[in-house]
């Protein structure tokens, strides 16, 4: 911080030494001296930039309560919802350690009230962050006594006892304003003034689970002050000439590029470099943040606006915030009563409440047909790998020939007529994969749930389902020789937002089958999810390599 020494010559007025009328001539000429032996005292001015925020504990290590203001849900189509949250700028704690003064070259003045009546007045100029007086009046003439002093710069205009500033200057008017007993001893004092943004600023940041691109508005939904006015004489604040509604306050219609998570965070996030510089009091339910258009898990938004009509936030003079818009997908899990729920969000159940547990993340909805929805399981069978000879021996009859379109798992997995020898691949030991299928070791649904299916092995195309559904990958490719590979997912981000849940780290077995083999997925140690089949022998095919052993992950209908 800069600070600005201002040295005033201040003349105290004598008390009145009470005497007398009687009193003799020595007397008088003692109480002459008195009052000629007060020499000009003098009071030095400190002004100190004072930055944004810098009256709140600001530290990025403390906790989210100590910066969020308030936070919010708004549903928006497409199986997307919106958390809203206002966040005091925690980025500040950044700033350089030597910094140029805030306060501008201009001039600034100086006013000195006692018991709500000015008793002076001292205007001078800041150049190179010196002060010099150039009004006629070079000094101020004040009695002892507490005094509230007030420093302003040319953006504030001053009308009598009247501070007023327009919402045009609210990003460079600034106000100190500090009380201070001046006494008849000694004769230097110090009044330090602490030179705040008279207004404060809000910048908008948009996130989401993967990257995306998108473009805003900020608006006045409602009118906002054009101007506040400080009573000097008061110390109180009224506002005045409102804002029209629908003023554009901000406007980015080029994109703003989410390409990298916030630190800490599974979230993709970007900044609108802008801030919007307001007056105090002004209330954050009359903002509305309009998404012109975004592009954010494989849909489109248009003209999305985020309406925190609810909040009773108000900016504060010297404040400085993030409107923080986070674009969530709106996970749905299949719980143990049969219901289907959002995970996270308006109306979510969360792991587990009223409904059971959450047994399976929502890959497609029930259309009204009995057992039309597929969820796959929140887990792996067990920790354990299974070797291909834990398959069974008998092929899928009547398997299209691109495991890619294949959506028939619960078939392949219990129906007698799927095998090709006619036995059910559910016969055998306990130890075999489709046997296991028949007993999940991690959380079936209750036995009142009539309208689940039991737990299968799902078919390649299943898996691919899940992928683009959940994991939001591209679309795979036609050809059944390639099946599926380098092609982008987040699957590292599904697993960062189900925290605590089992990650899809792995290798899976599917229920589909080509060349006689049976085919796996990886999930498994990178981000693109890739198809092949057990064996080498098949790397010519461009299939690539797996290994033999794999896990397993069921699927379940509802």
């Amino acid at each position: 911080m800069k600070k600005l020494l201002v040295k005033i010559n201040i003349v105290l007025s004598a008390i009145a030494v009470a005497g007398s009328l009687s009193a003799c001539s020595n007397e008088e000429d003692v109480n002459s001296n008195i009052i000629n032996n007060r020499a000009e005292q003098q009071l030095t001015f400190t002004l100190t930039d004072e930055d944004y925020n810098a009256d709140k504990e600001m530290s990025t290590t403390r906790s989210s309560k100590d910066v969020t203001l308030f936070k919010d849900t708004t549903n928006i189509n497409n199986d997307i919802f919106a958390e809203t949250v206002l966040e005091r700028d925690t980025t500040l704690q950044n700033k350089p350690t030597t910094r140029t003064a805030g306060m501008e070259d201009g001039t600034y003045t100086i006013l000195a009230y006692k018991d709500g009546t000015l008793k002076g007045t001292l205007k001078g100029t800041v150049t190179s962050n010196i002060f010099t007086a150039t009004g006629p009046n070079q000094s101020l003439n004040l009695e002892p006594g507490t005094y509230t002093f007030y420093c302003c710069n040319n953006k504030v205009n001053i009308n009598g006892n009247s501070l007023k500033v327009n919402r045009a200057d609210a990003e460079f008017a600034r106000i100190g304003i500090t009380t201070k007993t001046i006494t008849a001893t000694p004769i230097k004092q110090k009044v330090d003034f602490q030179m705040k943004h008279v207004g404060g600023r809000v910048r908008v940041r948009i996130e989401g689970w993967m990257p995306f691109n998108a473009s805003i508005q900020l608006k006045a939904k409602n009118a906002i002050p054009g101007s506040i006015t400080l009573d000097a004489t008061t110390g109180t604040y009224s506002l005045g000439d409102y804002l029209a509604t629908n003023t554009i306050l901000l406007s980015n219609s080029g994109y703003l590029n989410a390409n990298t998570k916030r630190t800490g965070t599974p979230m993709y996030s970007t900044t609108c470099p802008d801030y919007v510089y307001v007056l105090p009091k002004t209330k954050i339910k009359d903002f509305l943040t309009r998404i012109l258009s975004a592009n954010i898990y494989k849909k489109s938004l248009s003209n999305i606006d985020i309406d925190p009509e609810n909040y009773p936030y108000e900016i504060q003079q010297n404040g400085s915030y993030v409107l923080r818009v986070s674009l969530y997908y709106n996970f749905k899990g299949l719980y143990q009563d049969g219901t289907v729920w959002p995970i996270y969000g308006p109306n979510s159940q969360g792991i587990g409440g009223t409904h059971g547990r959450l047994i399976g993340y929502v890959i497609n909805d029930n259309t009204g047909t009995p057992y039309s929805g597929t969820a796959m399981s929140i887990g792996d069978i067990s920790f354990s790998t299974y070797p291909e000879s834990d398959m069974p021996s008998n092929q899928n009859a009547g398997a299209p020939s691109n495991p890619n379109e294949d959506k028939q798992g619960y078939h392949w997995t219990w129906d007698a007529d799927a095998s090709s020898t006619g036995i059910p691949r559910t016969n055998g030991s306990a130890g075999t994969i489709m046997y296991l299928m028949g007993s999940n070791s991690l959380y079936g649904p209750y036995a009142s749930a009539t309208n689940v299916s039991k737990y299968y092995l799902p078919a390649a195309g299943e898996w691919i389902d899940a992928c683009k559904k959940l994991m939001f990958a591209e679309d795979s490719p036609t050809s059944p020789y390639q099946l599926w590979s380098t092609y982008s997912s987040y699957r590292e981000t599904f697993n960062e937002i189900m925290t605590g849940l089992n990650p899809l780290e792995e290798w899976y077995w599917t229920s589909s089958t080509q060349y006689g083999r049976w085919v796996g997925i990886c999930l498994g140690n990178n981000s693109s999810p890739a198809a092949g089949l057990a064996t080498a022998s098949f790397q010519s095919a461009g299939i690539g390599l797996m290994p033999t052993s794999l896990h397993v992950r069921p699927f379940i209908h509802f």
